[in-house]
């Protein structure tokens, strides 16, 4: 079980990517029937075009990318959503979430990569937010106003997902499984298995 596992590695929080995952139609008709595996709706991802920096502020790795940049932010990159995350963590007394599960507090629970070797994404969250239920949500996303900068990034999705933006290009890949992710590079082993 990994939360039995988690005892015994010195790590304590894990470091992902969020990886967008789209369909090969336009984003309004790729429809995810109910009780369908979205994986199956939307099986394809952007195989590059991510780049990493590191955060001093809060010592993470600040993650963008993917068909969010391209698709929505080519002009203006550093717009671009942040698409690291810290989902698990082995909580302790005094932690706290910083910008969502972007960042966390204390610092030392952002250290997902090393020194010497650099990145150690130890996972990939599948994201299926570019189904044909999108603009729905994001028109009302947009007249919330309430996500970072005043729903700037929504707005960019409706302006484009209206116009029948389709995210799939031939460079574009079909998921297979981690180990795809990890031959790749987007993510590593990072020590857990």
């Amino acid at each position: 079980m990994l939360t039995e596992h988690l005892d015994t590695v010195e790590r304590v929080s894990m470091g992902t990517i969020l990886l967008d995952l789209y369909g090969e139609t336009p984003v309004a008709e790729t429809i995810c029937a109910a009780g369908e595996d979205p994986v199956s709706a939307a099986p394809w991802f952007d195989p590059a075009n991510y780049f990493m920096r590191r955060n001093d502020r809060y010592r993470n790795l600040w993650i963008q990318g993917g068909p969010r940049l391209r698709a929505f932010f080519s002009d203006r990159p550093m717009h671009a959503p942040a698409l690291n995350k810290i989902p698990l963590l082995k909580w302790e007394r005094g932690a706290i979430f910083v910008s969502s599960t972007h960042a966390l507090l204390p610092r030392r629970y952002n250290l997902t990569y090393d020194n010497e070797v650099g990145e150690k994404l130890t996972g990939a969250l599948l994201h299926t937010k570019f189904l044909s239920t999108m603009s729905e949500k994001v028109s009302e996303e947009v007249k919330r106003g309430e996500h970072f900068a005043g729903g700037r990034e929504y707005r960019a999705y409706s302006d484009q997902i209206d116009l029948g933006l389709n995210l799939w290009t031939p460079h574009s890949a079909k998921y297979e499984d981690w180990r795809q992710l990890v031959a790749l590079g987007l993510m590593s082993r990072g020590g857990w298995m």
